[in-house]
């Protein structure tokens, strides 16, 4: 059979895939009639047949004539590739590609090669090597891909490698390469959610969960992540949404009634969060972060009881949390223990906490024990820290410090006033401008300083004006009017604390009347004066007690308006009261000595 009829009788076999008829053709030739191109075809029928080791032989016999041609390198390398020994594969095919660059086929075999070899490679976290490897095969894979199938499968595969190795802006530029192309299923959407989310990009890594959740409702780990976004985004309404929809999937264990109360607790709705915590507190008693966020939730629905008891409880396993032993001194100090208070605020303080707050309550249940020198350390120390974080903030919290401070120091005594006016005088400066300011430094400008009255009416007068119907601020200015002498003042002052007393029906209103009467004798208003020390006699009868200094008062009006017998009276009344004391009494005998002066001169007269 000639050269020609030869070929076109493989031809023809070879398109009914017929290859072992062709081996068995070729194989019965005389050796004559053999040559490279009818060997190179019984090498290809051999493929074809997958008896792959004979194929080889068969082509190797003619390798010295035919190793530059790219149809030999290609049936080789095919052989190869099929008893899956890649490295050779690789070579012939590498040189078949190199004498026909543009041959599709020999450019398949490479893409397989290269990503067979790469998802071979196995690797960890820190083996950076074999990470290098297997991305080397896989962008060889890229370069070799030809057809769309081909580059969405090798697009999809890098993108999985990069998040592997945690290269994500390439695993996310990988994968939006593979969706261009066409693809669109759970897991490519899978992947690029996934990148996206470790890139930050939480919106964007949304649009991927919703597209999974499109393609299958059922979803519980897209479910999961579209919640936990949610929840990073600190949109809990909506995380709360998708949380739930996972618990109806009789998914209820406690993770998730974590995340469930976590969400209610963030949107303040306290009971419902209350709720799922103790759900999953039952199946997790040990703990002592879940026992806390109990305790928490209790104190924001103020029942701080049982804050108290969760909080005792994740105390047992925590006693080295500062945050936790804050919050029991803070609870104690709302129940007014405070040195059970003191002995919690105090832990915290040993364990690390230095700040505003601790300091400021330590200072406060000092303060309510009594323990003034220790409640001024520890405010001025968290008025200190205050000043050195943020000089310019908290404006509030250091007007509150400063006046706590002067308080304080209003309450030792003894204390230098001026100590109290620093802190006053700070507090006002820092805005604050209500009454209580303003009466407190009135206080201590006209009580506790010398010759600083004037300046105390004006910080009085600003009280009154903030708040006209404080009966305090009326009668201490009263007082300073009258030490000025400025009576009228005086008197209106006093006639408007007594109105007020007498408005809150109140018992004791005479010593009101009795300074009513005083100042109206500095404006020797006797006839007035009188009325009015009358009416604070019969209050004194009434209470109990002895009218000594009304009487005294009467019989010095009574004299100046010339009633020597009305004097004389009232006089012997006020001496009466007295007793021995009447003779003993400094003040009184003065008083006496002048009343009894102002009767003989009536006498005289008489």
């Amino acid at each position: 059979m000639k050269k020609d009829e030869l070929l076109k009788k493989i031809k023809d076999l070879s398109d009914l895939e017929k290859d072992q008829e062709i081996i068995d053709m070729i194989e019965a030739l005389p050796a004559e009639q053999l040559n490279n191109e009818i060997i190179g075809q019984l090498g290809r029928a051999y493929n074809n047949v997958q008896n792959y080791e004979k194929a080889i032989e068969v082509l190797k016999s003619i390798e010295k004539e035919e190793k530059n041609t790219m149809l030999w390198n290609y049936r080789i390398g095919y052989s190869y590739f099929y008893l899956d020994d890649y490295e050779k594969a690789e070579k012939y095919f590498l040189k078949a590609n190199k004498l026909e660059p543009e041959d599709k086929d020999v450019k398949y075999f490479l893409f397989y090669i290269y990503m067979d070899l790469s998802k071979q490679i196995k690797f960890s976290e820190d083996d950076l090597d074999n990470q290098k490897k297997a991305l080397n095969y896989a962008l060889k894979a890229k370069e070799c891909a030809t057809t769309n199938d081909d580059k969405i499968e090798c697009y999809s595969y890098l993108g999985w490698l990069y998040n592997k190795i945690t290269e994500y802006q390439k695993a996310e530029d990988s994968l939006k390469k593979a969706i261009s192309l066409g693809r669109d299923d759970l897991l490519i959407h899978s992947e690029l959610a996934y990148c996206l989310g470790e890139l930050n990009k939480i919106e964007e890594a949304l649009k991927h969960y919703f597209k999974i959740i499109e393609l299958e409702p059922d979803n519980i780990w897209a479910l999961s992540q579209i919640a936990s976004y949610y929840t990073l985004l600190g949109e809990y309404k909506k995380a709360l949404k998708y949380f739930l929809k996972i618990q109806k999937f009789e998914i209820n264990d406690d993770k998730l009634n974590i995340k469930i109360g976590n969400c209610y607790e963030e949107i303040e709705n306290y009971a419902k969060a209350l709720e799922y915590y103790l759900l999953a507190y039952k199946e997790s008693e040990e703990n002592i972060w879940l026992a806390s966020k109990i305790g928490r939730c209790y104190v924001k629905i103020e029942n701080y009881t049982k804050a108290l008891e969760y909080y005792l409880l994740a105390y047992k396993e925590g006693e080295e949390n500062i945050w936790l032993v804050s919050e029991i001194g803070w609870i104690y100090k709302n129940f007014e223990k405070y040195e059970e208070a003191l002995k919690f605020l105090l832990r915290s303080i040993e364990l690390g906490r230095d700040d505003t707050w601790v300091y400021a309550i330590t200072g406060l249940c000092y303060e309510e024990l009594g323990k003034y020198e220790e409640a001024l350390e520890k405010l001025k120390k968290a008025l200190e820290i205050l000043n050195e974080d943020d000089p310019d903030d908290n404006i509030n919290k250091k007007i509150f410090l400063n006046s706590q401070i002067a308080l304080i120091y209003r309450k030792i005594e003894g204390s230098n006033p001026d100590k109290a006016l620093h802190y006053l005088y700070a507090a006002k400066e820092l805005g604050r401008d209500d009454e209580w300011i303003n009466a407190e430094i009135g206080w201590e400008l006209g009580y506790n300083s010398v010759d600083r009255e004037e300046e105390a009416i004006k910080y009085l007068e600003r009280a009154i004006e903030l708040d006209e119907d404080d009966e305090s601020n009326w009668a201490m200015a009263a007082d300073i009017y009258f030490d000025l002498k400025r009576y009228e003042e005086a008197l209106e002052a006093y006639n408007r604390a007594y109105e007020l007393k007498t408005s809150y029906k109140e018992e004791d209103a005479s010593l009101y009347i009795y300074k009513i009467r005083i100042t109206l004798r500095r404006l020797e208003r006797y006839e007035k004066a009188i009325e009015k020390l009358l009416e604070s006699k019969k209050l004194a009868i009434e209470e109990g007690r002895k009218a000594t200094l009304e009487d005294l008062e009467l019989a010095y009006c009574y004299a100046a308006l010339g009633n020597k017998t009305k004097a004389e009276e009232h006089l012997q009344l006020s001496i009466n009261s007295l007793g021995v004391h009447a003779k003993n009494e400094r003040y009184f005998k003065k008083q006496f000595d002048e009343i009894r002066e102002m009767i003989n001169i009536l006498s005289h007269l008489s």
